[in-house]
């Protein structure tokens, strides 16, 4: 629950980062939205990878954990899309709302994976 609660408080901070972003690029220049979904995502799963290693999962940066890291975060950029792609076709809002309505689901989802593929020999460590 600690781990779960650390990763929370990144997790806010990344929310921060993330809604002034999609402000800024969707709401005041205008940016495409799929576009400027995936470049932001990039950007901030390596901002979320240094700040999750080193204080929710508390280890040192392993570019094999950091490789595992991405390609967990890369899908749950295809599920921001799809879901992206779901809600733009069902609700009528702009597509700042858009990102909004994904973080939720995406994050529950990331964080899940990330736990089970990315940090597990930490988890086994701690709870041993």
């Amino acid at each position: 629950m600690e781990q779960f609660i650390r990763y929370f408080g990144v997790g806010l901070i990344m929310l921060g980062f993330s809604i002034c972003s999609f402000y800024l690029t969707l709401e005041v220049l205008q940016l495409p939205l799929y576009p400027t979904y995936v470049a932001l995502h990039i950007i901030a799963t390596g901002l979320s990878y240094l700040l999750n290693t080193k204080f929710t999962f508390r280890q040192k940066r392993k570019l094999d954990e950091g490789i595992k890291y991405y390609l967990v975060y890369m899908m749950g950029l295809v599920i921001g899309l799809i879901l992206l792609w779901i809600f733009d076709h069902l609700f009528d809002v702009t597509n700042f709302v858009l990102t909004l309505m994904v973080i939720v689901p995406r994050t529950l989802i990331t964080y899940t994976m990330t736990n089970l593929f990315v940090y597990k020999n930490l988890r086994k460590s701690t709870t041993d």
